[in-house]
């Protein structure tokens, strides 16, 4: 999270404005996530913490996104694997 949200948005919005940054990092954190299957859901947690750490200290983030890889291990492993 540190690396998409301080580096990775901070470098593409000032080099390719606001929202075409925002969206680059965000399809890219989805595009990395392994399985297909996830794209979509690894697209929406994105643009949820992109939106999030505009309001909220990244060690937020770091905890909301450990809570959804929980529920994705816990609640829907059999959709995934």
């Amino acid at each position: 999270e540190k690396f998409y949200r301080q580096v990775l948005m901070q470098f593409w919005q000032k080099r390719y404005g606001m929202t075409k940054g925002f969206w680059m990092v965000a399809g890219s954190f989805a595009i990395l996530t392994i399985q297909p299957v996830l794209w979509l859901p690894a697209l929406c947690s994105a643009v949820v913490f992109g939106v999030l750490i505009r309001k909220q200290h990244v060690s937020t983030i770091i905890i909301a996104h450990a809570v959804t890889n929980a529920l994705i291990l816990f609640v829907g492993w059999q959709w995934v694997y």
